[in-house]
């Protein structure tokens, strides 16, 4: 009971570093399927993910979302339960339309999709969930939430994978993580049952709303994603490999990430101070790219003679790769720390530099896929020219905020 206190008095303190811990065994889970698939399978698994992980967006929008009016409003959630409905049947619809193409490009079988279809309905309103716990401030439930799906999926991964070797048995364990954390949180949240489901007749703003944060994640989640999915189609027998290259280019993420968590508020802080605000952008900027810097020199030194031992001997090719994918996410990281500093300053023309670069790198790949060496490339190519972009943008958008302040 002691510790239990102690830890929601410091929870704010301590649900970073169980976040960042929690990565941790996401990357076990990751190694612990390329023990048990072929590369060609394990390309596979890691196309569907990057799909499931498009799909999810929906999700981590809805949380943000609801965080954000829990926090302002109080449990008033009746408008976010329909509109996540109305996103559920619109997206319903859409994938059923092109579960035959999406049969092809992924080589997967039908059940796979609609293992993920599943997924993505459950992690739709246990998203909903924690948004609540976020918005609350109950972060220790929140942590609880996280490691329940995860400890669960690895749990169901180690009884059914040695048993099945399939993609479906993995996915399937994904599923029953995220059914378990959302009998959590119905379990912690409870249900009223006076309570009525009030039918509201005004959604725009909801959906407004949710589209925006909507917008600015997925293009998080498609430039993570997408080349995943065109190297396993245009790639196939590559596509093992590459995936391993993406598995440890994504630490970049996950430590950036986590700091830019802590960059975000400070920098929010200082909005309204012109030569604050700044300062603290190349501030953070440069500490940012002083732990890149220190990170690359661990991929080209210490990071290649780890595959083997991870991952195995089949993939000992992907050490050739590791320091030209780590770089290709230093740029993509630095460019939505560009993101961030402009959705701060609250101006929203950084979405087209987004959707051209999407756009941009989605023909590349499609036109230029021929080794994984392009792909690299043709990814930091672009990354590195957002970068730029964005970088060109804060500073004018930054020079009409402050000229209207005055």
């Amino acid at each position: 009971m002691v510790f239990k206190n102690y830890v929601i008095k410091h929870q704010e303190k301590i649900f970073p570093v169980l976040d960042v811990a929690l990565n941790g065994l996401n990357y076990f889970f990751h190694i612990y399927c390329s023990w048990y698939l072929s590369q060609r399978n394990y390309g596979v698994l890691n196309s569907l993910l990057s799909i499931l992980a498009i799909m999810l967006v929906t999700g981590i929008s809805f949380q943000t979302f609801t965080a954000k009016e829990i926090a302002a409003n109080g449990v008033k959630i009746n408008k976010i339960f329909q509109a996540a409905l109305l996103y559920f049947f619109t997206i319903d619809i859409l994938y059923f339309a092109f579960l035959k193409k999406l049969l092809i490009i992924t080589e997967a079988s039908r059940i796979s999709l609609i293992i993920i279809l599943s997924a993505f309905i459950l992690n739709l309103f246990l998203s909903i969930s924690r948004g609540v716990f976020q918005g609350k401030k109950e972060f220790f439930n929140l942590n609880i939430s996280f490691y329940l799906e995860v400890v669960s999926k690895i749990i169901f991964l180690v009884v059914l994978l040695p048993l099945f070797k399939s993609v479906e048995a993995i996915l399937l364990s994904i599923t029953l993580g995220m059914l378990v954390s959302i009998i959590h949180g119905i379990a912690k949240l409870g249900i009223n049952k006076r309570s009525k489901i009030i039918r509201e007749k005004n959604l725009g703003p909801v959906i407004r709303q949710t589209g925006i944060i909507f917008a600015s994640n997925f293009f998080i989640y498609y430039f993570t994603s997408i080349d995943m999915i065109i190297v396993n189609y245009f790639l196939g027998k590559e596509a093992g490999i590459y995936a391993v290259v993406l598995r440890y280019s994504q630490i970049v993420l996950f430590v950036s990430f986590s700091l830019m968590t802590i960059f975000i508020p400070n920098l929010s802080s200082a909005r309204y101070s012109k030569d604050e605000f700044h300062q603290k952008v190349q501030k953070y900027f440069f500490l940012l790219l002083g732990i890149q810097v220190l990170m690359m020199v661990a991929y080209y030194t210490v990071f290649p003679f780890t595959v083997k031992y991870l991952f195995g001997i089949d993939y000992i090719g992907a050490s050739h790769y590791l320091t030209r994918g780590a770089f290709m996410y230093v740029m993509l990281v630095n460019s939505f720390f560009m993101v961030n500093v402009n959705i701060i300053l609250e101006r929203g023309k950084y979405l087209i530099l987004l959707f051209i670069g999407a756009l941009s790198l989605t023909i590349l790949l499609f036109k230029f896929s021929f080794g994984i060496v392009q792909v690299l490339d043709i990814g930091t190519g672009v990354y590195t020219i957002l970068f730029a972009t964005l970088g060109l943008l804060y500073l004018f958008e930054r020079r009409k905020v402050y000229e209207k302040v005055i």
